[in-house]
């Protein structure tokens, strides 16, 4: 059976992500922070417990993800699915009135922007150096950077949805995202991978709010075929859950 990682797999996207790929019978390496506490992703492994194999991994501790590369010794992974990410280290009010008010400029919190930079691009960087080895061990040798339209420098427009303004530690991290998803289809295209940034849309996660227009059922759905239909010729795009090619 194929074999993916996901990290961020015990809520949101990365659960679902791990819940349907186990039904289209992939062999799974989830990774979260404390899986003690995941409860909805072990009772996955309760039905599943030969297919599903749970990590723990802090993309803000780099021991952690080295200590990642000893459990997996030389296991094949086929696909990396990098999905962990944080928006603020801060709680913060993501619904549709306030969206736009969160890290507005003069009032930035630049600690935490330190913190969502070291989770959603440094670390998510460290975690693919380190299963690099296990990826070229694969077959499909596929990298995906789950990134978001806000990480656009183009789409950031008055004029566009989602508007421009504010967000800034937020979309800040995913543009630099996407320049390492950009860097790594250029490094590894001779060796025969295929590097995407996805953006899943706005979906009804902790993260996206209550007012999001998509279901993670339906978004990860999506993905999956996007990802599934992927070939060398994808290789450093920027792609919607739809199919769509985003602009950078």
């Amino acid at each position: 059976m194929p074999s993916v990682l996901i990290t961020g797999a015990n809520s949101g996207l990365g659960l679902e992500f791990t819940r349907q790929l186990l039904r289209l019978g992939w062999s799974v390496h989830a990774c979260c922070r404390k899986p003690e506490r995941a409860d909805d992703l072990r009772a996955l492994r309760g039905g599943t417990p030969e297919s599903l194999n749970i990590h723990a991994v802090d993309l803000a501790d780099f021991v952690s993800i080295d200590n990642l590369a000893t459990k997996l010794a030389s296991a094949p992974i086929d696909l990396l699915i990098n999905n962990a990410g944080v928006m603020d280290t801060t709680p913060i009010d993501f619904s549709e009135d306030n969206r736009r008010k969160v890290q507005v400029f003069g009032a930035l919190n630049h600690s935490s922007w330190s913190e969502v930079f070291l989770i959603n691009v440094i670390g998510t960087t460290r975690l693919t150096e380190v299963v690099l080895p296990n990826l070229q061990a694969g077959s499909q040798r596929k990298i995906v950077m789950i990134s978001s339209i806000m990480g656009s420098i183009e789409a950031c427009s008055p004029n566009r949805f989602p508007p421009g303004g504010g967000l800034y530690l937020y979309r800040s991290s995913k543009a630099a995202l996407n320049m390492i998803s950009r860097n790594l289809a250029a490094d590894l295209a001779s060796c025969g991978f295929t590097v995407l940034s996805v953006n899943p849309g706005w979906v009804k996660t902790a993260m996206g709010g209550r007012d999001a227009m998509l279901d993670p059922e339906t978004s990860v759905g999506n993905m999956i075929k996007v990802i599934s239909s992927a070939t060398s010729s994808d290789n450093g795009s920027f792609i919607s859950h739809d199919g769509a090619r985003l602009p950078w």
